[in-house]
C-alpha cells in the first residue's frame, strides 16, 4: 500500500514552492503557494476534477512547482 501525503507534508513543502516573488506564469489560475498547499491531495487523486485541472495546468506553465511535484511524485514512489 502506498504512503499518502498528509496536510503536514504538503505545508513542509511551501518553503521550498513559493518562490520569493510571485509566480507570473500568466495563464493558470491557481498560485505556487495555492499548489503547495494542494500538491498532496492531488498525487493522492483527491482533489475534484476543476481543481486538478487548475493544478495541472500551473504545473505546465511553472517549472519551480513542476520540479517539486516530480520529487513529491519519486518519493512518494519509493517509500509506497
Amino acid at each position: 500500500m502506498r504512503e499518502t501525503c498528509s496536510k503536514t507534508e504538503s505545508q513542509r513543502l511551501l518553503p521550498l514552492i513559493s518562490p520569493p516573488q510571485p509566480c507570473n506564469t500568466g495563464r493558470e489560475a491557481m498560485d505556487c503557494k495555492t499548489v503547495a498547499h494542494n500538491l498532496c491531495a492531488f498525487l493522492d487523486g483527491q482533489l475534484n476534477p476543476a481543481e486538478a485541472r487548475a493544478l495541472n495546468g500551473h504545473l505546465r506553465a511553472c517549472w519551480m512547482c513542476r520540479a517539486v511535484a516530480e520529487l513529491a511524485r519519486r518519493t512518494l514512489a519509493q517509500i509506497g
